[in-house]
């Protein structure tokens, strides 16, 4: 019994595995169908967007080009495409916009509007009209349903053309002039005569001729919506055969002038040439009938022919300066600007703007007094002029941005500010270097967006230093006025507490004093070293060696000198100093603990910053890179990009910051190219330090005062009571 339980309990469990497994199939089958026809549906509207793209085939610029708010450029078009119709929806993608023949890189396309519409209607008069009883009142109501909602007064315009024969005479005559007006339109419609007494058969195609001709008088082809309504019965002359292959001409002749032809049949009979119209030109055929409702008929081709008048606003700013007549074309995407045609032009002429320095006037006077100082130097109370220029006019009345506003002073680049805020710029002249008497020329130049440029009249400032003669700051105070001392007698026989006594001793005793210190500083020294040596470990040694092989003003017994920084601005002290390079990398900079060379102190203020650059030489070449310095490094004149190393050549000028606010300038020369290792590139590491001598024939390195003991250990000299190490003492040695 169990067994049976147990194999009824295993048919059970595989057959809801195999309904499990069949139910998850047909869901997996389903959701692959799903997944099928949404693609095919996304591929055939992406299709569909694309080939209504790629048929727009001409573009026509339908109104005066607004230029009211140049260089705003507003104006609107029309677009037509291969069957003669107005796209429903245009973006960006679809088009590209030429002016003066180059491409307008940024334009806006609007949402759609409705343009006006140009209808002219043509009744076939002939002898075989049937335009009697309910068939003539449903001519009359199939025109004037055109204004249920469809024609718009004093925007639309309307005409009506009658083709007639009397005694064989063709004519086409006109029985309403072209009218903007729904009323005159309406009444001319009620007013017509259907029946005319001796009508001969007509050659109604001419009637249709004539409408297209007064259609391209009242508007030019292609740039406003326009259609012919041909009524009538059957064309009468020529015979049909002949009449269907002269209406696929003129149909052709229609779309060449992007007008549709839609014809209405008042019979069931001999329609082709009228079909041929139609469908030869973007239009529609529909039958009129005297029994039924031609309403759904007649909607759908007034609602046609409004969607002709559909018309995009453009707008975009140009970028041009040229003055004199400008040529704007708007194309299909990807059609280059000699192969588009219907260009419209519109005509500027612009001037540059007007700037004028005002302020300070020209000639003035400026006057640095100096004072004196607790610590014996002169300070001036002038550090600084600020020149203040104004935008005063445009003299072609059209405003534009200014992109760049630029401050001269001798001739020379002081100051640039980048697409200014209104149009008074001002700008500080730094004159805190001049200590003698100076002239100085200023100018101001703007650029405008449209890159035309204007320049202010020169004007001329004298800065005096006003320092005065014949006084130099004292550099000591006088002492008293030692006691005269008799040649052969003993000084301190007289008064051992005498200053000849004390003058004559005091070396004496001082050498005695500083030898002890010596000593006593050496052993404390040494065991400083030692400690400091096992705390930092090799950092210290490192920093060390770096001390040595870029040293200002000094050298390196043994080393090779690589290159050269001869230092052209900088703090004063070092103005005129050199810089020999030894290793394959120099930071340069204002921090004692991460640069080799520090052009001006850490506490100073100054334009280069902490760690400005680096320079580097590697497989041969000497590359300098700006280290995301605040105020940059030009190299000839070129801004160097943050991080991004360039190559050095022997002569190159190299400028750190901002000059006129304690930046720096060095000239970079190239004294010899070292041998390349035989293994390849040159080591990142610097190669270890000679010990240097202090014996006759050596070069010194250089010696530290108390404001450089930061930058020789770093971290690691933690106790400024400690007593440093004297210059006299070949501290280098010691510690390694």
């Amino acid at each position: 019994m169990f067994w049976g339980m147990f194999r009824e309990l295993q048919r059970l469990k595989h057959h809801t595995n195999r309904r499990e497994n069949q139910l998850m199939t047909r869901i997996n089958q389903r959701h692959i169908f799903i997944l099928i026809i949404l693609f095919v549906g996304v591929a055939l509207m992406t299709s569909a967007a694309i080939a209504q793209s790629q048929d727009i085939e001409n573009i026509f610029i339908t109104e005066e080009i607004d230029t009211t708010d140049f260089p705003d450029v507003n104006l609107t078009f029309r677009a037509v495409d291969g069957d003669n119709s107005v796209p429903s929806l245009l973006t960006n993608d679809d088009l590209v916009v030429y002016e003066n023949e180059q491409p307008v890189a940024d334009f806006e396309v609007g949402e759609p509007v409705n343009g006006p519409v140009f209808v002219v209607f043509v009744v076939d008069l002939g002898k075989w009209a049937n335009f009697r009883g309910a068939m003539a009142d449903a001519v009359r109501d199939s025109m004037i349903h055109f204004t249920d909602g469809y024609f718009r007064d004093g925007i639309d315009t309307v005409a009506i053309l009658g083709q007639t024969a009397v005694t064989e005479t063709q004519n086409t005559a006109v029985l309403l002039e072209p009218t903007q007006s729904a009323a005159r339109f309406t009444s001319a419609v009620n007013s017509l005569d259907l029946i005319l007494p001796g009508a001969e058969q007509t050659q109604g195609l001419l009637g249709v001729e004539a409408a297209l001709n007064r259609l391209a008088e009242l508007s030019e082809p292609g740039y406003a919506g326009t259609a012919v309504i041909y009524i009538s019965t059957l064309v009468e002359l020529p015979q049909q055969s002949i009449a269907e292959r002269d209406a696929r001409t003129l149909a052709a002749a229609s779309s060449e002038q992007f007008t549709k032809l839609y014809t209405f049949h008042t019979d069931n009979e001999y329609g082709e040439p009228l079909q041929a119209l139609a469908s030869g030109s973007g239009g529609e055929y529909i039958q009129l009938s005297a029994d039924h409702d031609n309403s759904g008929n007649l909607n759908r081709v007034y609602q046609s022919i409004m969607a002709q008048g559909i018309r995009y606003p453009l707008h975009y700013r140009s970028q041009s300066g040229d003055s004199g007549p400008r040529s704007v074309i708007i194309a299909p995407f990807g059609t280059p600007a000699e192969l588009a045609p219907h260009a419209r032009s519109y005509n500027i002429s612009l001037q540059p703007p007007v700037i004028e320095i005002q302020d300070p006037e020209d000639n003035t006077e400026f006057t640095r007094k100096a004072t004196l100082t607790d610590d014996n130097s002169w300070e001036y109370d002038l550090d600084y002029i600020t020149i203040t220029a104004e935008l005063t006019s445009w003299p072609d009345k059209i405003e534009r941005n200014i992109e760049l506003v630029t401050f001269f002073v001798d001739g020379l680049e002081q100051h640039a500010v980048e697409n200014p805020v209104g149009t008074t710029f001002s700008f500080n002249l730094d004159i805190s270097e001049i200590k003698e008497t100076e002239a100085l020329i200023i100018n101001v130049r703007v650029r405008d967006e449209l890159d035309i440029e204007a320049e202010s009249d020169s004007i001329t400032i004298n800065v005096n230093a006003d320092t005065p003669d014949g006084i130099i700051p004292p550099t000591a105070t006088p002492g008293p006025t030692p006691t005269p001392i008799v040649i052969g007698q003993d000084p301190c026989s007289h008064n051992p507490r005498s200053t000849a006594c004390v003058m004559t001793y005091a070396p004496w005793g001082i050498a005695i004093i500083m030898g002890v210190v010596v000593v006593v500083m050496g052993a404390i020294y040494r065991r400083q070293a030692a400690a400091m040596l096992g705390a930092a470990g090799g950092n210290l040694r490192e920093r060390v060696a770096e001390v040595r092989k870029t040293l200002l003003g000094g050298a390196v017994k043994g080393k090779v000198v690589l290159a050269k920084l001869q230092v052209m601005v900088a703090r004063k002290d070092l103005e005129g100093e050199e810089v020999k390079i030894y290793t394959n990398k120099t930071t340069i900079g204002r921090s004692p603990k991460l640069c080799d060379v520090l052009l001006y102190e850490e506490d100073e203020i100054s334009s280069v910053s902490g760690v400005h650059c680096t320079i580097q030489y590697d497989r041969g070449k000497f590359l300098i890179t700006d280290d995301n310095s605040a105020n940059g490094t030009v190299v000839n004149g070129e801004l160097l990009p943050p991080n991004s190393p360039r190559i050095l050549n022997h002569g190159d000028e190299i400028v750190l910051g901002d000059l006129f606010h304690r930046g720096a300038k060095l000239r970079f020369e190239i004294v010899e190219t070292p041998h390349k290792p035989s293994e390849g590139a040159v080591s990142s590491e610097a190669p270890s330090p000679e010990p240097a001598s202090t014996g006759e024939g050596t070069e010194t390195i250089l010696e530290l005062g108390e404001e450089d003991y930061g930058t020789l250990y770093g971290d690691a000299y933690d106790n400024p009571a400690d007593a440093p190490p004297t210059k006299d003492v070949d501290w280098l040695n010691d510690l390694e």
